[in-house]
């Protein structure tokens, strides 16, 4: 059974918007413990029956299906598609601010795949190491500011934008907001 993951924050947004008049933003904020032997899965969007949605920790054993989208260990962050998963997730870290990120497609980023993108050290993936993390003396590793990690969601529809806020090295948790179109690339509602 996994780990309960607690909640800061769970918003819903509901907003007309270029994926139909249907188009749900899920927003909010979660703390998860990477702190295992093996990979913490997380799902960023789960809507529930009453409409909510939230980041949700999700089991070991349905590590080979869709329903996750990253993957924490320590500061390492995996997709779920090619190497680390059989879903469509593929990802880029941009220099920019959480806040300034409107769409995951309106710049010309480049996304890539676990396994198909080579980093400067250790093995090939969409998130390196030194991405979004970095090591301050006496402090250990802490979130670099101004990167947000753009990905399309396992289950190869949808959007979401990441921003790691805080890690704890001694726990190995991860604090961090995010911002979800489930069935687009926006991540503002429409205006009215």
């Amino acid at each position: 059974m996994p780990r309960p993951l607690l909640l800061a924050l769970a918003l819903v947004v509901g907003a007309c918007g270029s994926s139909g008049p249907d188009r749900v933003l899920f927003e909010g904020a979660a703390t998860v413990a990477a702190d295992g032997p093996d990979y913490t899965l997380v799902a960023l969007e789960d809507p529930e029956a009453d409409g909510t949605g939230a980041a949700r920790e999700v089991a070991a054993s349905d590590s080979a299906t869709t329903a996750w989208d990253l993957a924490l260990r320590g500061t390492e962050v995996r997709l779920n598609g090619g190497s680390s998963g059989p879903g469509g997730a593929v990802g880029t870290v941009v220099e920019a601010d959480y806040a300034a990120v409107s769409d995951a497609l309106a710049e010309a980023y480049t996304y890539r795949r676990d396994g198909e993108s080579p980093c400067p050290a250790g093995p090939p993936r969409a998130v390196c190491d030194g991405d979004l993390f970095v090591v301050a003396p006496d402090a250990g590793p802490v979130p670099l500011e101004g990167r947000t990690l753009l990905l399309r969601l396992g289950d190869g529809q949808g959007y979401a934008k990441v921003v790691f806020e805080r890690y704890d090295a001694a726990t190995q948790t991860h604090t961090f907001s995010y911002t979800v179109d489930p069935e687009g690339s926006s991540f503002l509602p429409e205006a009215e």
